[in-house]
């Protein structure tokens, strides 16, 4: 960062990105636009698409280090706390790990 300078972060909507750029010329603000992003509101995370079981699925799975390497419960287990067959288990991670994959590269 330059000397004599400040380093601001603001959000806003898309709609009114202009209004920030325009106030800043209006009184001869110099700047530099570092980077932009687009952030989610929370109804539109990958999380909240997910169905309350696979919350439940993921969260369970999560807490107890099946994403851990080495994995620290199996399939087998996580369809034992859920009451259904390995498969069905897997077919919930595989429609889960989608929608979250599909989320964040759209």
């Amino acid at each position: 960062m330059e000397e004599n300078s400040i380093l601001l972060s603001f959000m806003t909507d898309n709609d009114k990105i202009d209004i920030v750029w325009n106030e800043l010329q209006e009184y001869s603000v110099q700047y530099k636009v570092l980077s932009i992003s687009t952030v989610l509101s929370p109804n539109e995370t990958p999380y909240s698409k997910l169905t309350e079981r696979q919350r439940k699925i993921i969260y369970y799975a999560v807490e107890n280090g099946y994403y851990e390497i080495p994995r620290q419960i199996t399939t087998v287990d996580l369809a034992e706390k859920f009451s259904i067959s390995s498969s069905a288990l897997n077919e919930h991670l595989r429609k889960i790990e989608r929608q979250i994959f599909h989320s964040m590269f759209k």
